[in-house]
């Protein structure tokens, strides 16, 4: 059995490059040296090999001069330049970020006694005024094992603020198990790999850590979401996750500090239809790290959520690492299609309710899904 990842894990294949996560590998983007055509978004194709990897095509686009910059954790990167939207009405960077940041949780995750797992560290984004967590599939998959083996076993809370503090209780409300048929038997893997293809989860607040069900969970800061087709390169970003990739592991769980960034949506993908964007790429900042997975995505022109970071490239430093996010159109339509109901209706619906849903509906199969490939 393999160990309970904190980090992504980084693997190189030539000419294909895998991607990274904390729990699941990422697709690696392929430079083309003639660039195709701009419109559509070029088709991610996945090819039979051991471990599988996707190939992707993407749309190439005009290279952009790569500016090192510093920061720290605490604070914006603030790039010298937001390429050619420069010029636009953008909003308030600072505005943004302080929204953003209030919305971004850690999710953290240790097992009773140690033992076969060690503590998974990544990042959800707060949706809607009630406390629904959206974060990457290749984390809510260990939610499942809350009670692998014996009870309780593994708890999962959220942690906010700089450091990162627990403060929410978590619990798994949906995962696809499209995703889970596809991926369940990596869980073994040393370094597992995939397209990010329905690669997001569900979580929800069902508490606050003390126990106290005060008016502050009436309150939680959440992101408003993006559900238009408007994705385009070049458009500027607000990045905010807990990245991890140069802390050991007990400062992880002691002195985990949110960073925000400023990049540019770079390239644009898509899974079956050519009309959608599924997926988009990012320039390479100081989010590009292990433990990104699950952060947010925001337009600095319009406040809204856009994408789930949940790839990443592989480079010797951040600056040279491109991440990928699923869209949230992409999130909307698979979900939708799965369930037989709106995401609107979802998010509506009290955290206390759809944890007793999904305990009592679907935890059993995909838990029984999940543990047949972990004790295999």
């Amino acid at each position: 059995m393999s160990s309970f990842f904190i980090f992504l894990k980084t693997k190189i294949i030539l000419p294909i490059i895998i991607g990274i996560s904390g729990l699941f590998g990422f697709p690696y983007i392929q430079k083309e040296t003639t660039p195709p055509p701009p419109e559509p978004p070029e088709k991610i194709e996945v090819i039979d090999q051991s471990p599988k990897v996707a190939s992707i095509t993407p749309v190439k686009i005009k290279e952009e001069t790569k500016i090192e910059v510093k920061t720290d954790a605490t604070t914006v990167l603030k790039r010298e330049t937001l390429a050619e939207n420069e010029k636009e009405m953008l909003l308030d960077t600072d505005k943004v970020n302080t929204l953003v940041r209030s919305s971004v949780i850690n999710i953290f995750c240790t097992t009773k006694s140690g033992g076969d797992f060690r503590p998974l560290c990544g990042s959800g984004i707060i949706l809607s005024k009630g406390g629904i967590v959206l974060t990457n599939a290749h984390i809510g998959q260990y939610f499942l094992l809350r009670d692998y083996r014996v009870k309780d076993f593994l708890t999962c809370v959220g942690r906010t603020g700089s450091p990162a503090y627990p403060t929410y209780k978590l619990e798994l409300v949906y995962l696809p198990d499209a995703w889970l048929t596809e991926n369940a038997q990596k869980i073994n893997d040393e370094s597992p790999t995939g397209t990010g293809e329905n690669d997001y989860a569900f979580v929800a607040i069902a508490g606050l850590i003390s126990g106290n069900q005060s008016s502050n969970q009436n309150n939680i800061p959440y992101l408003e979401q993006e559900m238009e087709n408007v994705f385009a390169p070049k458009t500027p970003v607000m990045l905010a996750a807990y990245p991890a990739g140069f802390l050991g592991g007990i400062t992880i769980q002691k002195d985990l500090w949110l960073a925000s960034s400023v990049s540019n949506i770079a390239q644009l993908f898509y899974f079956n239809d050519p009309e959608k964007i599924d997926l988009f790429s990012i320039d390479g900042n100081i989010i590009s790290q292990k433990g990104a997975s699950g952060g947010a995505v925001v337009s600095l022109k319009t406040g809204k959520l856009l994408g789930i970071i949940t790839t990443a490239t592989d480079a010797k430093t951040t600056g040279e690492r491109e991440l990928a996010a699923i869209t949230l159109p992409y999130i909307k339509s698979q979900f939708e299609k799965s369930t037989g109901k709106t995401l609107a209706s979802f998010l509506a619906e009290a955290p206390a309710d759809l944890v007793a849903k999904f305990d009592n509906t679907l935890r059993a199969g995909l838990t029984e899904k999940l543990t047949k490939a972990l004790d295999k």
